[in-house]
């Protein structure tokens, strides 16, 4: 599915899941609407993206960014959806004003005394790709939609080990054929290992599968990383601790 129409579809179950929401606050418990007005002014420096050139021309951008978040609060499980509207105004290139979405949906619950469930996803539209990816270097502008989902699970085995199983997709789609859209996919698994108060041990493994895509071709490739850490924390007083670990990773 590509990412408009994830987004659609995102949005969409995001106003049924949001109506519905506000329909059973009796039964569902505590609902929590908050409303958000952010305005902000950047100075950017090459707002073009361009290279090395003497006709760079500085610009102030006026960002207004209002949004809604709606909490739910039940016993057992903790329900969240936010929804941001950034409109970017461009002082002197007013062809480059824009408007990007955000949305993001979390659900945490405890299924038993030991065990935990965590769900987010979170959909961007911008045309600014450190906005829709938040790491690397933007080079070009361009419509930009951006998706992370993620699942994890935590289980307390024993009063001493406690083991955490994840799954999480990433992907990156852009309008600009000369970029690739990326995906990766991964599983982690982590296990610690409580031996005293003040010693423990960590393991954990990952699994990783990238996605790239240009121009209909697309090459796939793939990664493992294993990390082991053993830590020892003492306590000095109740404010200050000693804290030392070593660990080995294998990529």
């Amino acid at each position: 599915m590509s990412h408009r129409k994830r987004g659609v579809v995102l949005i969409a179950l995001s106003t049924i899941l949001l109506i519905t929401i506000g329909c059973t606050r009796n039964v569902m418990g505590e609902v929590r609407i908050t409303p958000s007005l952010r305005i902000t002014e950047t100075y950017n420096s090459n707002p073009q993206n361009v290279g090395n050139s003497r006709n760079i021309e500085s610009d102030f951008v006026t960002s207004v960014s209002p949004g809604i978040r709606i909490n739910n609060d039940h016993r057992g499980f903790q329900l969240s959806g936010s929804y941001l509207a950034n409109t970017h105004f461009y002082s002197r290139n007013p062809n480059l004003d824009y408007l990007g979405h955000s949305l993001n949906i979390n659900l945490s619950s405890a299924l038993s005394s030991s065990t935990s469930l965590s769900v987010t996803d979170t959909f961007r539209i911008t045309e600014d790709s450190l906005e829709a990816t938040e790491i690397g270097i933007q080079t070009i502008r361009t419509r930009t939609s951006a998706n992370s989902a993620n699942i994890s699970l935590a289980h307390q085995i024993s009063s001493s080990i406690a083991i955490n199983i994840g799954l999480s997709d990433r992907s990156t789609e852009y309008d600009d054929q000369a970029l690739f859209d990326n995906r990766t996919d991964a599983a982690d698994f982590s296990l610690n290992y409580q031996w005293t108060a003040e010693m423990s041990m960590d393991l954990s493994y990952r699994y990783s599968m990238y996605t790239f895509n240009q121009g209909g071709i697309r090459s796939d490739g793939n990664s493992e990383s294993i990390n082991m850490n053993i830590g020892y924390v003492k306590p000095l007083s109740p404010t200050f601790s000693f804290d030392i670990s070593a660990g080995i990773s294998y990529l």
